[in-house]
């Protein structure tokens, strides 16, 4: 049986990721929030995967998040 650790814990709000992606380099990894209640953002949360620093929140006009993927080049 394979043993999973936990590496870093990514998570700037209390809203629940709709989806989530690691770049192929393994430095990035982006989340989506979606909108299950209508006070909540539709945003994308960017980290440096590495130091697990949030670099970037972008928030976006639009109804939800359902994916996220990065170009594997």
């Amino acid at each position: 049986m394979e043993r999973w650790q936990v590496v870093r814990e990514l998570a700037p709000s209390d809203q629940s990721f709709t989806c989530g992606a690691l770049s192929p380099d393994g430095r990035w990894a982006v989340a989506g929030v979606g909108r299950w209640y209508a006070d909540e953002i539709v945003a994308l949360y960017i980290w440096d995967a590495r130091t697990g620093a949030l670099e970037r929140q972008i928030t976006l006009q639009l109804p939800c998040v359902w994916s996220v993927a990065f170009h594997p080049t």
